[in-house]
């Protein structure tokens, strides 16, 4: 039955990627999901103290797509844990590659006073797809303050893209 599930989610996600790819136009240059990894907790804001500090996290079923659009820049779209999908750029942030190796690539997203964030896609020696997302999320304008490190896999990484 677990088996069954699996391969309904697997499915279901490749789907999802597909379609969403032929909305924004763009080549897919990484499509992830399941990141898990630390959440730290700012004493700020909402957060009493004893809610703040380190806490072990995860965001189940969620996914990002990177892509190249058309004009050359590149957008970030992404499923949260409440299953709605959102475009970074329409959301009003912007996505620069920072950098680019022979099985790596890294991508900063900002949203001017409130968040920055960056993503690594890499391929390891097993030929494994991953990436890592770190976020800082601060600002006068955000309720929650947070540092995230989290880990995810890719179901494919497409590099040569961005040549």
């Amino acid at each position: 039955m677990n088996r069954q599930l699996s391969i309904i989610k697997n499915i279901l996600s490749y789907i999802f990627f597909f379609c969403v790819s032929q909305i924004a136009n763009g080549q897919t240059i990484a499509n992830c999901s399941n990141p898990e990894g630390w959440t730290y907790y700012h004493f700020t804001g909402i957060v009493s103290k004893k809610d703040s500090g380190f806490t072990k996290d995860k965001i189940t079923g969620g996914m990002i797509t990177i892509e190249k659009l058309p004009n050359g820049k590149y957008d970030i779209l992404s499923v949260d844990a409440r299953k709605k999908v959102t475009s970074m750029k329409q959301d009003g942030g912007d996505v620069v590659l920072l950098r680019k190796g022979i099985s790596d690539a890294t991508f900063l997203l900002y949203f001017p006073n409130s968040t920055i964030e960056i993503y690594t896609i890499w391929i390891d020696k097993n030929g494994v797809g991953k990436y890592d997302w770190l976020q800082s999320k601060g600002g006068d304008e955000v309720i929650l303050q947070k540092s995230v490190l989290f880990v995810g896999n890719c179901e494919n990484i497409n590099l040569d893209i961005l040549k």
